[in-house]
């Protein structure tokens, strides 16, 4: 399987463990729900799933999964970040990529911090796919 980011470019696998001082949420502040799945996930594509959270960053959830069937969708409850989830660490000179595997899906979360001159960039990160249920 492969893993795109959000503007479809190939994610270059360098990956390592997660350093142990890594700084996660403990819990996503949304949750993901009744997600339909598009013609371009039928066709094997990925959908985007953008957030910004008051820390003035941007977190992307990229969802694939092998074998999509047509109209299926999936519904999850809150993603929690703990000691025991397995995945990869990818540290870019961008930010910080983690990448993990739940059955058949595979999950990349790309945290992209802005400062108010990178408004530009910052459009160009939120232009992806919204579909989430902000919890209370």
């Amino acid at each position: 399987m492969r893993l795109y980011d959000y503007d479809r470019s190939l994610v270059v696998e360098k990956s390592d463990k997660l350093p142990e001082d890594a700084l996660l949420p403990k819990q996503l502040p949304f949750k993901v729900t009744d997600i339909q799945v598009s013609n371009e996930m039928a066709a094997g594509q990925i959908t985007a799933i953008s957030f910004q959270n008051k820390h003035n960053s941007v977190v992307s959830l990229l969802i694939s999964e092998v074998g999509w069937n047509p109209g299926v969708s999936y519904e999850s409850e809150p993603i929690k970040i703990s000691d025991e989830w397995m995945g990869e660490y990818i540290l870019e000179d961008d930010g910080h990529t983690i990448l993990w595997k739940d059955e058949n899906l595979s999950y990349r979360f790309n945290y992209v911090s802005f400062s108010n001159e990178d408004d530009l960039s910052r459009e160009q990160v939120l232009q992806v796919i919204r579909q989430f249920e902000p919890l209370p």
